[in-house]
């Protein structure tokens, strides 16, 4: 499966910018990640706009799709539209999941692939929030000592998020 920096729900068309925040799922047995990108890097128009490749494989078709899908889950990626949403989704197919598909599946099943979404991933949703925040940071009504403050002078402070399982650093 490729992940790539398109947006599916503007007709794939291809996109750029910076992986502000970038994690891969953990490979481990049945998952592999193909990448050349990590975060902070910026996905450029000049070149193919893809940001890994994620194989899965098990025992049983039904198990390498299980994979996929955790995996798919485990994807964070802030910064620039993706195609993961749109791959969660054929993965989520029943038709899809049960092999009976051929080349017109997309075309077949493009409403519900990219519907609008019924319920908002937690994830997205801070990450959004934070996004807004930073990019508006200096309109805050915050003291500039606040910004960028530092408990101890010259050490970083990191914070993490958790939602459901999924902590975000």
């Amino acid at each position: 499966m490729r992940i790539y920096a398109e947006d599916p729900f503007n007709n794939f068309l291809p996109g750029s910018g910076t992986l502000h925040y970038f994690r891969e799922p953990l490979e481990n047995k049945g998952v592999r990640i193909e990448t050349g990108v990590r975060e902070h890097d910026t996905i450029s128009t000049f070149y193919d706009p893809m940001i890994a490749k994620l194989i899965t494989y098990g025992e049983t078709r039904d198990e390498s799709i299980k994979l996929m899908q955790q995996a798919l889950k485990d994807y964070r990626l802030v910064g620039l539209s993706n195609n993961l949403r749109f791959l969660k989704r054929v993965f989520d197919n029943a038709v899809f999941q049960q092999g009976d598909y051929d080349t017109g599946f997309i075309e077949q099943h493009i409403d519900s692939l990219l519907s609008k979404a019924k319920e908002v991933d937690s994830f997205d949703l801070v990450s959004a929030v934070v996004a807004r925040n930073l990019h508006f940071s200096e309109l805050l009504p915050l003291p500039s000592a606040l910004l960028n403050y530092r408990n101890v002078k010259g050490q970083i402070e990191r914070h993490t998020i958790t939602i459901k399982d999924t902590a975000v650093a």
